[in-house]
């Protein structure tokens, strides 16, 4: 029976470090920046198109306005679904931060009634409209959400190393993120600049253009 103790323990033990392990590397949370998603310094610059003339004059363009504008849209677009993802991330990520500052607040008061040995009065939620009044005694463990469904018994020093980790990990996520939207924006607005050069190149060349036949003519 104790073997079959130990055992079970050394399993939870186990489970505790591969969901910790997960939990920190972004893999257990959607609101973290992923393996594989695009980092600031994936994001391709956008060349600013200062001289249209030379530019156009490219082999790859061949002063075709309407293929260097569809191929400017593709990118455009991209760049605007980089942007979307993104602020959702950055939106995520500020409701994390905010949920953790919660936890660790209320798991000073639990160490603070602990240390007084008093217990707390609170009221819980069962329904819309519908709550019950309890007390709780001073506790020594807390129970943390890890992410997929699953809560882990924690001491309270040790929980409250694990949510500081957390949030430190968010807070350098959310920096990163911002710093991501900030790039991408940067291009956009290129993007948006270099389209408009382009397009009025072209309506001053067909209107050339124009007036060159009419002068033939």
């Amino acid at each position: 029976m104790k073997a079959e103790q130990e055992s079970k323990n050394l399993n939870m033990s186990e489970l505790k470090d591969k969901l910790e392990e997960s939990l920190a590397s972004g893999d257990g949370q959607p609101n973290s920046i992923k393996k594989g998603q695009l980092t600031n310094t994936q994001i391709p610059a956008v060349e600013f198109v200062e001289d249209v003339d030379a530019f156009m004059s490219r082999p790859e363009n061949g002063s075709e306005a309407q293929i260097v504008l569809k191929r400017m849209e593709e990118t455009y677009s991209r760049m605007k679904i980089i942007e979307a993802n993104n602020v959702g991330t950055k939106r995520r990520l500020k409701t994390q931060i905010q949920e953790l500052d919660k936890s660790l607040e209320m798991l000073e008061v639990l160490k603070q009634r602990k240390s007084e040995n008093k217990e707390i009065t609170n009221h819980f939620r069962l329904a819309d409209h519908v709550y019950i009044k309890a007390r709780i005694p001073p506790v020594e463990k807390i129970g943390l959400w890890l992410g997929a469904k699953v809560m882990l018994e924690y001491d309270m020093d040790e929980g409250e190393e694990l949510l500081v980790s957390k949030k430190a990990k968010a807070e350098s996520n959310l920096k990163a993120t911002q710093d991501i939207i900030d790039n991408v924006r940067e291009q956009i607005t290129v993007t948006e600049v270099n389209m408009a050069r382009i397009y009025n190149w072209d309506v001053k060349r067909r209107q050339a253009e124009k007036e060159k036949g009419k002068g033939g003519s």
